[in-house]
C-alpha cells in the first residue's frame, strides 16, 4: 500500500531476504518448529480446532527468521491472535457495510472493539519495536560480529540483517522497522487459514491423506529432517496444498487500482478506478477448474497444466495475488507449509466429522471457517 517509489525501493531491499536461496536457510527453524508442532498435537486425546498451535508455530518460524531472536510469549501471541482476527473483521465489515463509511457512525458502533485492537495492537508492537531496540543495541555495541548471521537454526541472513545494511540512514521516508512487523503479523494468518484447511481437505479425503504419507515415507522415510532435495521431490503435496488453497481461496479478494482506461467485455475501467479481484471465486471458475467443488490435487500436476485441453490462463489462480506487487512471501509460505504438513502426516492419520459441504466461510482479509474445524490426530 505504500506509494510507487517507496514500494520499488523497498520491494528490490528485502527481496533477497525472501530469495529461494535464502529461504533453504531457514529450514531448520521450519524442521524444528515443526517438531515442537506434532509434540502439541500429540497431547490432544480427543478432537481438537488446531488454529492456535499453527498460529503458534508460524510465528515462532517467523520471528526466529525475520528477527533470528526468541519467540514471543504467550500473551503476544494471544493479542496478535485477536487483532488479526477482530482487527480484520472490523476492516472488511467497514467495506462491505456502507452506513461505516460515515465517520462519525463508524465511531459510534464500532468504537470501543475498535480501541481493544488498538490497544492490543500497540502493546504487541511495543514488544516487538523492544526486540528490535535490543538487537540494534547489540549490533552497534559489536559491530564485528554482524558478519555471521542468522541463528544454530540457520545461517542464512533474516530480513532484519538486510534491513540493518541498507536503511541506516534514519531516512523518514518510511520506517523499516513497519517492514518486519509487517512480516510478523501478516506471515501467520496466511498459513493459518491454508494448513487449517488443508488437513480438514484431507480428514475427509483420507485415499488422497495416505497418498502423501506414501509419498512422505518414499521421499524420506520416517524420522530425519526435510531437505532441500525433499521439498523438490514432494510434488504430490505441493498439488494438494495448491489444490486445497483454490477449493478454500485463503485470500478472498484483492484491491488494485487501474493505472490506465482499460476496456473490459462488458464494462470500460476509467483511470484510478478502485478493482477487486475475487479470487475466491476465479478459483471456482467452471471453464478453468472442471467440476471445481470437487478436491482434484492433480490439476496441478505439470502433466495436466501443460496438456493443451486443460491448460489455463496464467492468472487463472491466484493464491499469492499476481503481478509486480504479488506475495513476496510466497516461496517461505510454500516450503515451510509443505515442512509442516510433513511432519503431522509422518506422526499422525487425521479424521474429521466436519464435512465440507457444511463449512461456512468467514470473511477477513485471510479466508478463515466460521465452523470450527475440528479434527482428530491419531496416531500412525
Amino acid at each position: 500500500t505504500a506509494p510507487v517509489p517507496i514500494w520499488k525501493k523497498y520491494r528490490r531491499i528485502i527481496s533477497p531476504a525472501l530469495h529461494p536461496s535464502n529461504v533453504e536457510q531457514f529450514l531448520g527453524v521450519f524442521n524444528e518448529v515443526s517438531k515442537d508442532l506434532v509434540d502439541k498435537l500429540a497431547e490432544k486425546t480427543e478432537a481438537v480446532t488446531p488454529n492456535y498451535e499453527i498460529f503458534s508455530t508460524s510465528l515462532d518460524a517467523v520471528m526466529k527468521t525475520v528477527i533470528a531472536r526468541n519467540t514471543l510469549g504467550n500473551q503476544t501471541k494471544e493479542n496478535i491472535k485477536y487483532l488479526l482476527e477482530r482487527g480484520g473483521n472490523i476492516f472488511v465489515e467497514r467495506m462491505f457495510k456502507i452506513w461505516l463509511h460515515v465517520d462519525w457512525m463508524y465511531k459510534i458502533i464500532c468504537r470501543q472493539e475498535f480501541n481493544e485492537v488498538t490497544r492490543r495492537f500497540a502493546a504487541c508492537m511495543d514488544i516487538v519495536e523492544q526486540e528490535l531496540k535490543d538487537e540494534e543495541n547489540t549490533r552497534n555495541a559489536a559491530p564485528e560480529s554482524n558478519q555471521s548471521y542468522g541463528t544454530k537454526s540457520f545461517h542464512g541472513k533474516s530480513l532484519l540483517d538486510i534491513c540493518f545494511e541498507n536503511f541506516q540512514d534514519n531516512s523518514n521516508e518510511h520506517d523499516w522497522r513497519d517492514e518486519v512487523k509487517t512480516m510478523i503479523v501478516g506471515a501467520t494468518d496466511t498459513v493459518v487459514a491454508a494448513l487449517s484447511f488443508l488437513l480438514v481437505t484431507l480428514a475427509n479425503h483420507p485415499e488422497i491423506q495416505t497418498k502423501i504419507q506414501a509419498e512422505i515415507q518414499e521421499v524420506m522415510g520416517e524420522s530425519r529432517d526435510v531437505t532441500v532435495s525433499d521439498l523438490n521431490s514432494l510434488t504430490f503435496l505441493g498439488q494438494a496444498i495448491m489444490e486445497s488453497m483454490r477449493l478454500h481461496g485463503t485470500f478472498p479478494f484483492i484491491l488494485r487500482r487501474a493505472t490506465k482506461e482499460t476496456r473490459l467485455s462488458v464494462c470500460t475501467l476509467p483511470v484510478g478506478s478502485r478493482v477487486m479481484l475475487p479470487l475466491h471465486a476465479m478459483g471456482w471458475h467452471s471453464s478453468q477448474f472442471p467440476h471445481p467443488e470437487r478436491f482434484l490435487p492433480e490439476r496441478f500436476s505439470p502433466e495436466v497444466q501443460q496438456e493443451s485441453e486443460t491448460k489455463r490462463h496464467n492468472y487463472a489462480f491466484l493464491p499469492f495475488s499476481g503481478g509486480p506487487r504479488n506475495c513476496i512471501g510466497k516461496i517461505y509460505a510454500m516450503m515451510m507449509m509443505k515442512i509442516v504438513m510433513v511432519h503431522i502426516l509422518r506422526r499422525f492419520t487425521v479424521t474429521s466429522q466436519v464435512r465440507l459441504k457444511d463449512i461456512e466461510y468467514e470473511l477477513k482479509v485471510v479466508m478463515f471457517s466460521k465452523t470450527p474445524l475440528l479434527m482428530t490426530f491419531n496416531p500412525r
